[in-house]
């Protein structure tokens, strides 16, 4: 794959983006479901990729109408098999930046602080997704296995797509591969987008509720996001900077060295990836395999908590800014979502319909019992 062709892919995306936004500001239906540029870009990609306009054009070649670019077209859509082969790498490396940067340039709490703050949630969260892998697995045992003829590792699809978004699902690709269902990143995908999708719509549609209901004192009934906050503007006395200049920019540009730190995190976590890995193989690995098939962007994270400490430690300056983190991270995970959106298969979620089906219905009942019985009783 030549250095034109992977430039190509990244300004297409960039191109992506720029509409994406643009369709927020001036689509109302898109501003009063809040949906994200990322998520509107990524269905523009997949409507015009293989399966949708790719089709298509197969269809008019064979009626032998241009020929020529129908057949191309048919093969990897309106942006071609290269770009196509691009983007569906990138997500597995993109997620690795996202986690690398969570805690980055945020002082580490203490344990006793960050349980006392962080309990409720983390309890609730961790009630949440235990629920997503065992609702999941029982149903993959007791119904997608014996009668749709689904591997048992479908039963964590709910989870990978509610709980883990487009970055893990894009992440353990190569799992999904190793353990012979390649079409399960594609499930994981579209699940994803699902979760999303019903996050943000019965969201809006919870808070409506509640708001009328008066269960909550901070929103009131009759509120309403301005036409700038609906179209994903900030109105001009509400700016606030996006990032800090820690260093001068005369030595290096503030982002560069935010940038370097975020790539110095990912590498930390291929270093002891790949130290557990040779650790396994040298000692239980005949019995039973792990560290195998563990993706790089959870060690990425934890790559950045180890930086984190060091940072603690040694940066009496405060060089290292949070915000600045957030914005790689925020472009990263933009083009993450494009990316995966764009090479999804719509096929292979076609000849798992049934089974996707499944998991979908079952993943969005226990999310809204979970939010309307578990979480008042538990926060």
């Amino acid at each position: 794959m030549s250095p034109d062709t992977i430039g190509l892919a990244l300004l297409l995306l960039g191109v992506l983006l720029l509409v994406s936004k643009l369709v927020r500001v001036k689509w109302k239906l898109t501003q009063r479901l809040y949906l994200p540029g990322a998520i509107i870009g990524g269905g523009i990609a997949l409507l015009l990729g293989p399966d949708v306009f790719g089709r298509l054009m197969g269809l008019l070649a064979d009626q032998g109408v241009a020929v020529g670019f129908a057949e191309r077209a048919a093969e990897g859509g309106l942006f071609g098999t290269d770009v196509m082969a691009v983007w569906s790498s990138l997500p597995g490396l993109l997620i690795s930046v996202v986690f690398a940067g969570l805690f980055l340039g945020k002082r580490m709490p203490r344990l006793r602080d960050a349980a006392r703050l962080a309990g409720p949630n983390l309890a609730f969260g961790v009630t949440v997704a235990s629920g997503q892998y065992v609702i999941g697995l029982t149903l993959a045992l007791l119904v997608l296995v014996p009668f749709l003829d689904v591997p048992a590792i479908s039963g964590a699809l709910i989870e990978i797509g509610f709980l883990g978004g487009h970055g893990t699902a894009a992440g353990l690709g190569g799992t999904f591969a190793e353990v012979g269902w390649a079409e399960g990143q594609d499930l994981a995908l579209g699940m994803a987008t699902v979760g999303l999708l019903s996050g943000i719509i019965v969201g809006i549609i919870l808070i409506n509720w509640g708001a009328r209901r008066g269960k909550t004192t901070v929103i009131s009934s009759d509120a309403k996001g301005t036409d700038n906050e609906q179209a994903g503007l900030v109105e001009r006395d509400k700016r606030s900077a996006g990032s800090t200049m820690t260093i001068h920019p005369s030595s290096m540009d503030p982002l560069t060295l935010h940038f370097g730190l975020v790539a110095l995190a990912v590498l930390i976590g291929q270093l002891l990836l790949m130290g557990l890995q040779a650790l396994e193989q040298a000692l239980w690995a005949d019995h039973i395999e792990i560290m195998a098939y563990v993706p790089l962007f959870p060690m990425a994270m934890i790559g950045g908590i180890l930086l984190q400490l060091l940072i603690d430690r040694f940066d009496r300056d405060e060089v290292v800014d949070h915000k600045t983190v957030e914005r790689i991270q925020g472009l990263s995970l933009d083009m993450l979502i494009i990316a995966a959106m764009a090479t999804l298969s719509l096929s292979a979620i076609a000849e798992n319909f049934a089974a996707f089906a499944t998991l979908t219905l079952a993943g969005l009942l226990w999310c809204l019992f979970a939010f309307l019985v578990l979480a008042p009783r538990m926060m």
